[in-house]
């Protein structure tokens, strides 16, 4: 890094050059913290530590996700929200089941579930417009259909596993955008033109 930002031709240069300063960084590893303790062995025990904490505070929220998906009233079959969740899959080409479940610890539509989707409702899903409950359906429908559970799981371990690098937690944050807007595209080319003009009102509503 300070060879990348120091120019080469600068004055004394030469001192973050290899055979200055990289032989002192690689034997400041070396330099024992206490007996036994090396300044390598410090560092990849507190690494450990660190993401065995994250890892551990993670699996507790998917732990809770899961109880809280357990805890949810399921939508009565007569339901109009069933009617429009039964299109939706339709017009996403999905073919199979689609659990709907009411909680109260939901402000808005979730998809939980690797084998079916299992969609969360807020308890006030019945104050949103047909229109809108049509497209966050399609959303979330599109989340499982992209697989996007697994790639998120996957992104937030690494962040966990990384948890000391700014970078990991910039990669999670852009990669669940990045899902987001393709779940938006790929819903927009199942929708006629006024339903599109609906669905990202919709979105722009619920980022207000």
């Amino acid at each position: 890094a300070a060879r990348a930002l120091l120019p080469a031709e600068m004055l004394y240069g030469h001192v973050v050059q290899s055979w200055n300063l990289y032989p002192q960084v690689r034997n400041l590893w070396s330099v024992e913290l206490l007996p036994g303790l090396t300044v390598w062995k410090a560092i990849a025990q507190i690494w450990v530590a660190g993401a065995a904490v994250f890892l551990g505070v993670f699996a507790a929220r998917i732990w809770q996700l899961h109880q809280i998906r357990l805890k949810a009233l399921p939508l009565p079959e007569g339901d109009p929200i069933m009617a429009i969740c039964r299109e939706a899959a339709q017009r996403m080409g999905y073919d199979g089941t689609v659990h709907l479940v009411v909680s109260a610890h939901c402000a808005r539509l979730v998809m939980v579930g690797f084998r079916f989707p299992w969609i969360l409702l807020p308890e006030d899903a019945a104050k949103l417009s047909n229109e809108e409950l049509f497209g966050a359906l399609c959303h979330e429908i599109c989340h499982f259909q992209r697989r996007d559970m697994w790639h998120k799981i996957g992104l937030l371990s690494l962040r966990c596993l990384f948890w000391w690098n700014p970078a990991a937690y910039l990669m999670a944050r852009k990669g669940e955008h990045l899902m987001e807007l393709q779940c938006d595209r790929l819903v927009c080319q199942h929708l006629s033109r006024a339903e599109r003009l609906s669905y990202l009102s919709a979105i722009a509503k619920m980022i207000k």
